[in-house]
């Protein structure tokens, strides 16, 4: 009975260390395939090198039609966390639009992500497609978010600062602010609105499971720049009276 035991244990341990082991160095390319599928293929990692648990990868982005990789290579370590906070593994990321190493973490029975930025170029933006890859813009765009637990809502702060567009004379067109909160239940809203600038740009968008998502938004020059913002305004929306409606 002793043996019999003492087999299953080694057993047991064997099995339980080649599990590690394969999992330890599974290939980086698994993150990859599942960035596709959760992104529909819009969002892959390439030249990955490491593992799923060590390694590094550049973000590239499909538009439909082109892939665009983003500069700057995507670095992410793996950690196992103190029994005391559950024994899990922890993730740090780093990258450098972020200024600030990105922890994933388990915390008193929920996930926690840390405080952070992203800051990058507004012509990044062109690679997701439509409507920037017809307006082609130019300027510094900002994401701000506190800590964000797995249980609570969360709220990111988009900013657009020195906003351009390569159909407009007028530079900058504004400064533009996004406040985009997502509820606990999985649900977003976000509001667009100016903090300054010759083109005013206002909007509310909402997206759920189950309604999908919702747009209405307007964009109104002013008087004096309204016919230098002709040709751009076209583009963005349907003209109603002296505004145009974004997306139409």
């Amino acid at each position: 009975m002793g043996a019999s035991l003492k087999k299953a244990g080694l057993l047991l341990t064997t099995t339980l260390g080649f599990l590690s082991a394969f999992l330890f160095f599974l290939p980086a390319d698994v993150l990859n395939q599942a960035l596709k599928k959760a992104s529909d293929n819009r969002i892959s990692l390439v030249a990955v090198s490491g593992t799923a648990w060590q390694g590094s990868a550049q973000i590239a982005i499909f538009d439909g039609q082109t892939k665009m990789a983003l500069p700057g290579r995507l670095v992410w370590d793996t950690h196992w966390l103190p029994v005391a906070s559950g024994g899990l593994p922890g993730i740090s990321v780093s990258h450098p639009v972020m200024p600030e190493l990105l922890q994933i973490s388990w915390q008193e029975n929920r996930w926690r992500i840390s405080g952070n930025q992203l800051r990058f170029p507004a012509s990044w933006l062109v690679a997701t497609g439509t409507p920037w890859n017809t307006i082609k813009p130019a300027g510094n765009v900002s994401i701000v978010w506190a800590d964000i637990f797995s249980d609570s809502a969360f709220t990111l702060k988009i900013q657009w600062q020195d906003a351009q567009s390569a159909l407009s004379v007028v530079k900058p067109l504004g400064h533009y602010e996004v406040l985009a909160t997502v509820e606990k239940q999985g649900t977003l809203r976000a509001d667009l609105s100016t903090l300054s600038g010759d083109l005013k740009l206002e909007g509310q968008a909402a997206w759920s499971a189950t309604d999908g998502f919702s747009f209405k938004g307007y964009a109104t020059p002013s008087a004096s720049q309204q016919v230098a913002l002709t040709g751009l305004l076209s583009q963005m929306g349907r003209q109603e009276n002296n505004r145009y409606r974004l997306g139409s």
